[in-house]
């Protein structure tokens, strides 16, 4: 168990026993960064994003006394993101159709960090192209460091349909990229 482990413990307990505002913002202000990561690659805006946190907090609060440390705090918080997200998705995804992201030309690069921006920019907007299952998978996975196991459990998948989706997602993303290379001019 990790530090980080050992101080959420001691936090969630004083916030389930005691109800200790300080370990709560505590706990707030260590997870939401993270929270808020995963969940505005998910949902459609910032606003949106930012409400999908604060409805995990509700959530988490409300259910701190019955977690049983299966996995870290930042883990089963990110699954009420995940949870919170896949809600809102359920009419998206009954009638999604794939949508499509408009590239926009690369601006020339002065160094390497601008280089390096450039490429961000470019794997976001990637990312924000997919279906928004195969963006949890992507971030779950890629990002995180989840396994299949867990990503199945979560999303109420196969094992091996996670696989073969997080194949798929990351096929979507090169082809975004590829697309976006042959869309944008280049420097003669």
């Amino acid at each position: 168990m990790t530090e980080a482990d050992d101080q959420d413990r001691r936090e969630v307990n004083d916030v389930v026993e005691r109800r200790d505002e300080g370990a709560f913002r505590s706990l707030y202000e260590r997870h939401t960064p993270a929270l808020l990561g995963i969940a505005v690659r998910l949902v459609d805006s910032d606003e949106e994003a930012e409400d999908v946190v604060q409805q995990t907090w509700v959530s988490a609060v409300q259910n701190l006394a019955q977690f049983e440390w299966g996995s870290s705090l930042r883990t089963w918080l990110i699954g009420i993101v995940i949870d919170s997200c896949r809600a809102r998705w359920s009419d998206a995804l009954r009638s999604w159709k794939g949508r499509v992201v408009t590239p926009v030309a690369d601006m020339p690069a002065a160094d390497d960090q601008a280089v390096a921006t450039a490429s961000r920019i470019d794997l976001e907007r990637a990312l924000a192209s997919l279906h928004p299952g195969y963006r949890a998978l992507v971030l779950l996975h890629d990002v995180e460091g989840w396994t299949h196991p867990d990503m199945a459990k979560q999303l109420d998948l196969a094992e091996g349909l996670s696989k073969s989706q997080l194949v798929n997602a990351r096929l979507a993303m090169r082809r975004h990229l590829a697309a976006q290379d042959t869309a944008t001019p280049t420097d003669q």
